[in-house]
């Protein structure tokens, strides 16, 4: 009797699915895989018959074998970003940039808190940015470019106090830029243009501080320059062009020393004369 019962319990252990090897992070990444589409290539090292994703292309992982990196640019990658994101709690990096993704962006990411960089420009995303990402308050680097993202900037990303590159450039988004975002002290490179952002820049645009490369143009913006711009004193390169400004340009930007090149064509501003280096076009 006893023989028996150790044959078959030797016959349970050998039909143990070998899914149950993988630790979780594995797990989360072959769920990931039914609804990103993979090309063979890439799909057939995410399988079951090696246990350990850090083996797997595009997957890095830290010295306790967590996945801490997800880089999927430019392969082939098609489907849509599925929940199970939210699973990898040890994810800093994930680059799915270049690509035919659709659908939306799952709120689930906000779960991976140890976020710093997350690039999914250039697919078919569509829907709105996720206030969830707020959560994920260690982002430097976000770039949701080239999509069909819609709806506004979630005020929530003021929380992100370390980010530092904000690339939402050519989308459908709308609706007033969250003032809060003009006193992120730490952004370095902001690229709004080619959407349909309304509303005024507000005066506390000249909170930001370490603002180098500011792009609005090719909005619906409205009203005047604030002055409070020439207190962004390590702008390099000022694009507003194809909006609805008016009135004259603030003298402050003369003061701005490191400024190279300003955009203001095609609105309806009244000229000025400064003496700021390079005013690159002056057309309205």
């Amino acid at each position: 009797m006893g023989f028996i019962f150790g044959h078959c319990m030797l016959l349970f252990l050998v039909w143990i699915p070998q899914s149950l090897s993988l630790n979780s992070d594995g797990q989360a990444l072959l769920a990931l895989s039914s609804s990103l589409m993979l090309p063979s290539t890439i799909n057939s090292t995410w399988n079951y018959s090696d246990p350990n994703p850090c083996n797997w292309v595009g997957v890095h992982c830290s010295k306790s074998q967590r996945v801490v990196s997800l880089n999927l640019s430019s392969v082939g990658v098609s489907g849509s970003l599925g929940p199970e994101i939210g699973q990898l709690k040890h994810l800093q990096f994930v680059d799915v940039s270049l690509n035919n993704v659709s659908g939306s962006i799952p709120p689930e990411l906000g779960n991976c808190t140890l976020l710093e960089h997350i690039d999914l420009s250039s697919n078919s995303l569509s829907g709105e940015i996720p206030a969830e990402l707020s959560n994920c308050t260690l982002l430097e680097h976000v770039d949701l470019s080239s999509n069909s993202l819609s709806g506004e900037i979630p005020a929530t990303l003021r929380n992100l106090r370390r980010l530092s590159y904000l690339s939402l450039y050519s989308n459908s988004l709308g609706r007033n830029i969250p003032e809060s975002l003009f006193r992120s002290a730490n952004l370095e490179t902001v690229y709004l243009n080619e959407n349909k952002f309304t509303g005024s820049i507000p005066s506390s645009v000249g909170n930001m501080s370490s603002v180098r490369y500011l792009w609005l143009s090719d909005n619906l913006l409205s009203g005047v320059l604030p002055d409070s711009i020439g207190n962004c004193s390590k702008l390099e390169e000022l694009y507003l062009f194809d909006n609805q400004l008016a009135g004259p340009l603030p003298s402050s930007l003369s003061g701005v020393k490191g400024l190279r090149f300003v955009d203001v064509s095609r609105n309806f501003l009244a000229e000025r004369s400064l003496s700021v280096r390079m005013i690159a076009v002056w057309k309205n």
